[in-house]
């Protein structure tokens, strides 16, 4: 993916990135909450590769794609289900 040949990773090249393909979050060297948030919203399989998951962050995923749930960390299992 394009984000393994960037060296210095900044947050807004990152969020660029997920916009257009979430599952380029599993080469963020350092997530965030809003970068994890847009990859999740284009692809919610994506979650697969959220390091901490957050109850919104989950609910994006599973929203944008239902079979996401099955990458639900137990915590929001419960919350989500």
């Amino acid at each position: 993916m394009f984000l393994l040949y960037i060296k210095k990773q900044t947050e807004e090249i990152c969020l660029e990135v997920v916009k257009r393909n979430g599952r380029a979050l599993q080469f963020v060297k350092e997530q965030t909450e809003q970068i994890c948030l847009e990859a999740v919203k284009q692809n919610g399989f994506a979650l697969l590769y959220v390091k901490e998951q957050t109850k919104e962050i989950c609910f994006k995923a599973v929203e944008q794609h239902g079979d996401a749930f099955g990458h639900v960390k137990k915590p929001f299992v419960h919350v989500i289900y």
